[in-house]
């Protein structure tokens, strides 16, 4: 009976141990993140993107698929999403540079509101896919610019921007 007692109190203070060690370098911290975009509707109305705090500004690496994306939404829900996958691999860029080229495709979808229903999903073209630049693309973060010409049937928006941030 005791020597049970001793293992399970060694595996709750293994935990704990792990616990703090894994927690302990981002208790409390705030990443930096700054996406400030345009979403120009076919009809001439601008809608403003300036967010720096997640979960609103939110950037990174997929954790499952390994690749990279940039997400936005407003106080009114409208979000623009983008990323950059690799078409003949699993995962993307990880490297500066202008996307798409070569095997990745760059994707970007804008929604006037993300709770809307049903929802109105704009989409880029492979006619006119637009673009994705990472100026700056490291181990925790990124930074670059991107535009887009997105259609949902016969309508259209232009959305365009920047980013910038800690994943």
């Amino acid at each position: 009976m005791k020597s049970i007692k001793n293992i399970v109190l060694a595996g709750l203070l293994l935990i704990s141990v792990l616990c703090f060690l894994s927690c302990k370098k981002d208790k409390g911290r705030l990443y930096f993140r700054e996406i400030r975009a345009t979403a120009v509707l076919s009809n001439g109305q601008v809608i403003n993107f300036n967010v720096n705090q997640p979960p609103e500004a939110s950037l990174g690496v997929s954790l499952f698929v390994g690749h990279p994306f940039v997400s936005v939404t407003n106080e009114n829900n409208s979000q623009i999403y983008m990323s950059v996958k690799d078409t003949s691999l699993i995962g993307g860029p990880n490297r500066p540079g202008s996307y798409p080229s070569g095997s990745y495709k760059y994707e970007c979808h804008f929604l006037p509101n993300n709770l809307a229903t049903p929802q109105q999903l704009y989409m880029n073209t492979s006619y006119n896919p637009g673009s994705i630049t990472f100026t700056r693309f490291e181990a925790k973060y990124m930074e670059g610019n991107f535009s887009a010409y997105c259609k949902l049937g016969r309508d259209s928006v232009l959305v365009s921007g920047n980013f910038k941030g800690e994943f």
